[in-house]
């Protein structure tokens, strides 16, 4: 089978989301503290609300979708933000009312947010712009293995090569192998850790892994 990459339409979210977290499964914490009960389809329909509105906010986001060109079929999502313009602000992390079922569960998604982005935070303050994050990446779990992930990847990194920029990302442990083939580097290996009032909490394994901005070739003019 052959796929392709596109840009995704907003009604195609309610059809990613729940691919997005089959492929996830329960596996991981944070996505599970941010997104809470998506695995029903209550919890399916506000997340998929919830990416519409984040994608038609900004134009830096590059929304994706890996396409089976047979069929139409959605088997793949990626989410890569582009920073080109301005740094953006550091802000604490919120969603629509009712989001988290409690305040401590808000707050905890809150600390877990900010352990996560503290790499990713000072690269973007220590570099120069352009720099591009690749944010989310799935493929469905009955399509992979199939080089679709590398597609996914291969589209941002294309971008990013056009533009001479840097990419960062916080990838998970099965998806270390594929980044590092895409000219990624680990700069830390560690488990998010919320703080003590927490401590009791499942701890994610997260790399944090910089691919530097290619170099740009230099002609001698003589």
């Amino acid at each position: 089978m052959a796929y392709q990459i596109e840009l995704v339409e907003d009604d195609d979210f309610s059809y990613i989301v729940p691919g997005l977290f089959e492929a996830m499964g329960n596996d991981y914490e944070f996505m599970n503290v941010l997104y809470p009960g998506h695995h029903t389809p209550a919890g399916q329909s506000k997340i998929a609300s919830r990416f519409c509105a984040l994608k038609n906010a900004s134009a830096k986001g590059k929304w994706l979708k890996a396409v089976e060109i047979a069929t139409g079929k959605i088997v793949g999502f990626a989410m890569w933000t582009v920073i080109d313009e301005e740094k953006p602000p550091e802000k604490e992390l919120d969603g629509p009312p009712g989001t988290w079922p409690s305040e401590e569960e808000k707050r905890y998604c809150r600390e877990l947010h900010r352990a996560l982005l503290v790499d990713r935070r000072r690269e973007i303050r220590e570099n120069d712009l352009p720099i591009m994050m690749l944010n989310m990446m799935a493929v469905f779990p009955q399509y992979q293995r199939r080089g679709i992930g590398k597609l996914l990847m291969d589209w941002g990194l294309d971008l990013a090569d056009k533009m001479q920029a840097l990419c960062i990302l916080e990838g998970t442990l099965p998806g270390k192998r594929l980044y590092l083939k895409g000219g990624f580097i680990v700069q830390r290996d560690f488990y998010l850790d919320a703080g003590e009032e927490f401590a009791g909490r499942p701890r994610d394994h997260v790399v944090f892994m910089v691919r530097p901005r290619p170099v740009k070739a230099i002609t001698d003019a003589n």
